[in-house]
């Protein structure tokens, strides 16, 4: 997760099942067990962020 924002691992340490890799369009692609995620590599805004885990959230069933 290197080069990943503060904010973006915060979210990723709620859901250690999920795996991150950096897209080359500078994007990270989120690997779940219902799928993939494809989110920024800027992701710092708190609308954002409040986003991307409630996909999680949606994805891993909590």
């Amino acid at each position: 997760m290197r080069g990943m924002k503060k904010p973006l691992r915060q979210v990723l340490r709620e859901f250690p099942a999920a795996r991150a890799r950096l897209l080359p369009g500078g994007h990270w692609l989120i690997e779940t067990p219902r799928g993939a995620v494809i989110v920024s590599a800027t992701a710092s805004d708190w609308r954002a962020l409040r986003n991307i885990r409630a996909e999680l959230r949606r994805r891993f069933g909590r």
